[in-house]
């Protein structure tokens, strides 16, 4: 085998949903989808060269170079699909009739109403304890809650943080909670030099004068942590040695000054109010804490397709963004937003430097060797202040007391069929 070929054994008397056995050629017909120009599985596809039936139960994954990462970008992030149940059938039939190898069959879907699963017999895991379960789109917080209160609901997540002390009240229900993988952050102009954030010193400033402790502790009631870089501390390429700078509005005005902007500045920020945990209240903090050193904000915040679009058009200036890295590796993380032509680098950063340096990283095959190049990219970002960290967000979900063997994820997938009822 050569660095660039992956060899993976399938395991034997896996079955689909409909009694079909689980084989090679669904690998197959699955990357081959993964080809089309519009689909999630993209940064995945485009790594890979050739996808080789080796034999019944058995593929080779071939990339065009050295990429150690893999297996993280594919666990719970591409779905093998059954070729002979999607053969001839239309996307929109796939959507709605999901069928596959896990414990649970979706035997209804009423669009923002419930899903209805039933424990599957012949899963290769076992039969889970809990036969039937039914998922609800519940958007209402209060209405959410209420259920969870009142014993209609078992489990919910994203318990608001501003009533998780009202749901440790309820005897019947524990509220659990665990660092999320998602980072809130700020990206800003980069790519005009008449405009204020392309001066390094403007950034600085702008990083010394968000009060993020005070942000967590007032607007996220205390959950949260503050963030020194976009990956978390148990990502690959996270830098322990990068300390967030501390809040120092008098530096920040310095820092401004030198910029030549003694007077201050005036600057448009963009954030959504439907998308991450207090979102807007987040922005307006932001300005009040910024007018203290001279910026003067203008906050606009709206709904997340609005915002989502302008980003990825280019137009916003100085914005809010979020994002959960699923392979717990820092390369497409920085990539995304920070690789020249990337399609979230709103502020239209080039940096050849930082471009050649994630390169490099990302075609390193040793884990320990690529975690050690992330991390001087990190430190780089961090040292440019290439983006404005903010937070990680908390995972909070209220879970009642009958509930047993529920355990929080850090991706915040749930596996249903380690539940049970005492």
């Amino acid at each position: 085998m050569n660095p660039n070929t992956w060899r993976f054994h399938l395991r034997k008397g896996v079955k689909w949903q409909n009694g079909a056995p689980f084989t090679a050629d669904d690998v197959l017909f699955t990357f081959e989808l993964a080809k089309t120009p519009i689909n999630r599985y993209k940064f995945i596809a485009q790594k890979i060269k050739e996808v080789k039936k080796i034999d019944s139960h058995t593929v080779d994954i071939i990339t065009h170079n050295p990429w150690p990462v893999l297996v993280d970008s594919l666990y719970q992030t591409i779905f093998i699909m059954s070729k002979a149940f999607c053969t001839g059938k239309s996307d929109a039939y796939i959507a709605e009739h999901p069928m596959g190898t896990g414990p649970y069959i979706m035997k209804e879907w009423v669009r923002d109403s419930h899903i209805h699963l039933e424990a599957f017999p012949d899963c290769w895991e076992g039969t889970p304890r809990i036969k039937k379960v039914t998922f609800k789109p519940i958007s209402n917080d209060a209405t959410r809650l209420a259920g969870l209160i009142t014993g209609e609901i078992d489990l919910t997540n994203d318990v608001p943080v501003q009533y998780v002390d009202l749901v440790k009240k309820a005897p019947n229900v524990q509220v659990i909670s665990r660092p999320d993988m998602r980072v809130i952050f700020l990206m800003m102009r980069m790519n005009r030099p008449d405009f204020p954030t392309a001066n390094l010193k403007v950034r600085k400033a702008l990083m010394c004068g968000i009060n993020e402790e005070e942000i967590v502790e007032k607007i996220m009631y205390g959950y949260g942590t503050p963030a020194s870089q976009l990956p978390a501390d148990f990502m690959r390429g996270c830098n322990p040695n990068i300390i967030r700078p501390k809040y120092n509005p008098v530096l920040a005005k310095k820092l401004l000054a030198e910029a030549g902007y003694p007077d201050g500045l005036e600057i448009n920020l963009h954030v959504t109010n439907n998308r991450y945990i207090m979102d807007k209240e987040i922005g307006v903090a932001i300005a009040q804490q910024l007018s203290k050193i001279g910026v003067r904000v203008n906050l606009l915040a709206r709904p997340k397709s609005i915002h989502f679009k302008d980003v990825r058009a280019k137009k916003l200036d100085f914005y809010m963004m979020g994002w959960g890295e699923a392979t717990f590796d820092s390369a497409r993380l920085l990539g995304s937003f920070l690789k020249t032509g990337a399609v979230w680098n709103g502020g239209e950063l080039s940096d050849k430097g930082f471009d050649e340096m994630l390169e490099n990283a990302d075609q390193i095959a040793s884990l320990e060797e690529r975690g050690a190049a992330l991390a001087k990219l990190n430190r780089y970002v961090a040292d440019n202040v290439l983006v404005i960290p903010l937070h990680y967000q908390p995972a909070i979900y209220g879970v009642s007391k009958k509930l047993k063997g529920f355990v929080p994820k850090v991706k915040k997938t749930l596996s249903i069929n380690a539940l049970y009822f005492e």
